[in-house]
Order: structure tokens, then sequence, then C-alpha cells
């Protein structure tokens, strides 16, 4: 599975089973650092960290521990080298739009609200994605009941590196009474912690 498609589901079964392996962020305030760009964590207390590398990319996890048991909150940084050219940002558009479809599993999710929009923010090549999910894990419920997944996030094309995508997003998922009515404005203050950086 090529790095980028690593789906929210895995990422989540990965947080679930070692929030005790991350590493704790000692200061909140300091970022990670990358050629590309730096990076703040999520603000607030409790997060913790993994940093993943592979030969075609780069990943940052944060998890901190939810509210109970069902509750998970997760930021994900992700950087890799693209295969595929586009010829417009509205090309680049739909390949996320696919892309990010082919991440929900039809058996498993009922979407409630699904949008994705070429938004300026990080440069022409900026994306803004935003998903609510109902999620019926046959796994961890009965057939009658669901939890919620949200996920903000946004996918660029780097407008300094060649051939560089970068995907961050912000994910809460969780029974419905569970997840924070502020999940969009905690969601965009991880975002606007990426800087993106010019080539030296």
């Amino acid at each position: 599975m090529p790095f980028h498609r690593l789906t929210l589901i895995v990422f989540l079964i990965f947080f679930s089973g070692c929030l005790s392996t991350l590493k704790e962020i000692k200061d909140p305030n300091k970022p990670f650092e990358r050629k590309s760009c730096s990076l703040l964590p999520p603000s607030g207390s409790g997060w913790r960290y993994i940093k993943q590398e592979q030969d075609n990319g780069y990943a940052i996890h944060f998890s901190k521990q939810g509210i109970s048991p069902s509750h998970t909150v997760s930021a994900i940084f992700l950087e890799f080298q693209r295969n595929t050219n586009f010829s417009s940002p509205e090309h680049f558009l739909n390949y996320i739009r696919q892309m990010k479809k082919n991440d929900i599993d039809p058996w498993r999710h009922k979407i409630i609200e699904n949008k994705w929009i070429l938004d300026g923010r990080f440069g022409e090549y900026s994306v803004q994605y935003y998903t609510v999910l109902k999620d019926y894990d046959p796994y961890r419920m009965n057939p009658k009941e669901y939890s919620i997944s949200k996920i903000y996030g946004y996918a660029i094309v780097h407008p300094y590196f060649d051939n560089m995508l970068i995907d961050i997003l912000y994910t809460e998922q969780g029974k419905p009474a569970e997840v924070s009515p502020q999940f969009e404005h905690e969601a965009l203050k991880f975002i606007e912690g990426l800087h993106l950086k010019k080539k030296e």
C-alpha cells in the first residue's frame, strides 16, 4: 500500500493500540522541523507523538487519550513524493476527492457530510477537505450502535519543492456525545501551525 494511502482507520487502530509507546511532547511551542516546512504540535495538554519514515515519505502521528475508551483524538502530518502530474488545480482537486473517497469503507461507514474545495491557504494547489461519518464498527459495537468520525484537513502540492505532496489532518472519533463541538476550531488551529518553507 503506498505510504500516502494509509487509511484513517489504520491510524486509529495504531493509536488506540500503542498510545503508551508514543513520545511525550515536552515543549508544545517547539515546532517539528523539515526542509520543506515546520509544524507545531496540536495545542493543549496530553498530546504524544511518533515519527515514521519510509523511502517515499515521512509522517508524524499525534494522539492523546480521549474521555473514554471509545473516544480518539488524533492529528497526522504526511509528506511524500508524488508520482502524478497535475495539469490544473481542478485536476488536483479531483485527484484528492477520489483518493479520499477510496479511503472510506462503504460497508462500515455512512457519510453524513463530505466536501472538498480549492482553498488558497497553502498556494494554488491546496485542497481543504472535511468529512463526517457514522462508523458501524462490527468488532467494537453491536449492529445498532455507531460512533462519529470527523476529519478536517488539507492536501497540498508544495509550491517550492518539486514533486512533493503534504497531507495534514485532524480527526476525532467517538460516540456522538463525546465528539467536541469545537472540533473544527481545534482542527484549524492545528493546521495553522504548518508553515511551508522555500528552498534555501
